[in-house]
């Protein structure tokens, strides 16, 4: 995620009060992020962020009010999943699939994904104000299926839920629990096997 974005989320949770050190915020999140990784949910520690990051916690609770708010808004900074909009549903799968992979190999996405849906389970608060926004980031991959439906690549009764489901969940997984290293011929077979279960109709020259 680009630093300017970062500072848009960063800044809209924060209206009221004198102008804050935005420099700062970045590090207070990203050194909040690397350590839920390491350490968990509940054993982050506040004070370990504030020393690591070369702050006070004071500086910390003058942004957030508790451990839990700073981690909802860290867990908002992390990068989003674009719309691909290639002409065609095999162009969109494979820019799609090629943006999994970079957030579930490369960023905190995937780790911080696991440890916080544990919590949500029994923490209304999590629940409220994350699941929309994991709705909106998975929102991509059902945006190509419903566009592909309209230009008939797929069957017009296809259930969404289990297409969405098809289109992201076999890389989750195989990031998740599997020791395979995913290179471009995993990722070439994963999309032939995403649009053989979708029941993918290409589109045939007049």
């Amino acid at each position: 995620m680009n630093q300017e974005r970062k500072l848009k989320v960063i800044q809209s949770t924060n209206k009221l009060g004198r102008p804050r050190d935005t420099s700062r915020d970045l590090v207070i999140i990203e050194t909040t992020l690397r350590h839920l990784t390491l350490y968990g949910y509940e054993a982050l520690s506040t004070t370990e962020i504030a020393k690591d990051a070369g702050v006070s916690k004071a500086t910390i609770y003058r942004r957030w009010p508790s451990k839990r708010f700073l981690i909802i808004d860290a867990f908002k900074t992390l990068p989003r999943l674009e719309v691909p909009n290639t002409g065609n549903l095999e162009g969109d799968l494979k820019d799609l699939l090629d943006q999994l992979h970079f957030l579930f190999t490369s960023t905190y996405v995937l780790p911080v994904l696991q440890i916080l849906t544990g919590e949500m389970s029994h923490d209304e608060v999590l629940q409220e104000e994350l699941l929309p926004w994991l709705e909106e980031r998975y929102y991509p991959g059902r945006a190509i299926i419903e566009r592909a439906i309209e230009k008939k690549e797929l069957p017009e009764d296809i259930d969404l839920e289990t297409a969405q489901s098809i289109v992201v969940g076999p890389l989750l997984t195989m990031v998740s629990y599997s020791k395979t290293n995913i290179d471009e011929e995993v990722l070439t077979n994963l999309f032939n096997f995403i649009l053989k279960a979708l029941n993918y109709k290409s589109e045939e020259p007049e």
